[in-house]
């Protein structure tokens, strides 16, 4: 798991949602929330984090810090 994520804070009813999908799907199933807020990006951030993904074959992410 990336350290930009942490457990997610979820009331009773998420919990239970989330029980409910493990159920079904007979897998663990871990909430979590970015730890960081996400990057506002220009229009050329976001093009040169494309270009990299593809180039790459990742998925990215921009955060503040």
């Amino acid at each position: 798991m990336s350290s930009e994520y942490a457990p997610a804070t979820v009331d009773a009813a998420q919990l239970e949602e989330i029980k409910q999908l493990e159920q079904q799907l007979g897998k663990i199933i871990v909430a979590v929330e970015p730890a960081a807020e996400y990057a506002s990006l220009t229009r050329d951030e976001l093009k040169a984090i494309r270009t990299a993904e593809e180039k790459l074959g990742l998925v990215m992410v921009a955060y503040n810090h």
